[in-house]
């Protein structure tokens, strides 16, 4: 029996030393396969909680390694070196991926939502905006200047016919005819 093969049955049986022999002989192969890794992924990890992952991973699952005597256990044993530490990439990748898949906020079943219908849908919204537009387009073609005061005093500012009076200085029976006829300009303009 090799000296190999000696050192990887006491690693077997539970020899802390050996174990780290293993470690220093086979580091290596666990290197390459972190290495490769790393250059294909941008990785959360740092390299040697990787690595230590793999060695945990190898350490727990080496009782399961077949030893056999002779000259194909050594690169056996390099080989299922290699699987076990793809293996273990691999599991992490597929848990980096899965924690991407998770929603950050709990999902709320749509049963328990109190969705109202309030009407305002998009195209409800945009009726609505044009609405808004072919008046702002009308009060601007309106005849007169006093005309687009008294409108955007009494819609746009809230005031009441008797305020819009005072501002204008004219009384309130010339502001309600001013503002009546404005509203028939309006309506002619807004309905055609």
């Amino acid at each position: 029996m090799t000296d190999f093969v000696h050192k990887l049955r006491q690693a077997q049986e539970g020899n802390q030393e050996a174990l780290e022999h293993l470690v220093q002989e086979f580091g290596w192969v666990v290197n390459n396969e972190c290495r490769q890794f790393f250059l294909a992924t941008p990785a959360e990890l740092s390299s040697a909680d990787l690595r230590q992952e793999i060695w945990l991973r190898i350490w727990s699952k080496l009782d399961r390694f077949d030893i056999q005597d002779g000259a194909l256990t050594l690169p056996k044993f390099t080989s299922w070196l290699r699987i076990v530490s793809k293996r273990v990439i691999l599991s992490l990748v597929e848990k980096r991926y899965a924690q991407r898949r998770k929603p950050q906020v709990a999902v709320i079943s749509m049963d328990k939502i109190d969705v109202k219908d309030d009407g305002k849908t998009a195209s409800y919204i945009f009726r609505q905006e044009d609405q808004r537009q072919k008046i702002r387009d009308a009060i601007e073609a309106l005849s007169t200047e006093e005309m687009k005061k008294i409108i955007v005093m009494r819609f746009f500012d809230n005031l009441s016919l008797k305020q819009i009076a005072c501002r204008l200085q004219i009384s309130v029976d010339q502001v309600r005819y001013r503002f009546q006829s404005a509203m028939r300009e309006l309506e002619a303009t807004v309905s055609s």
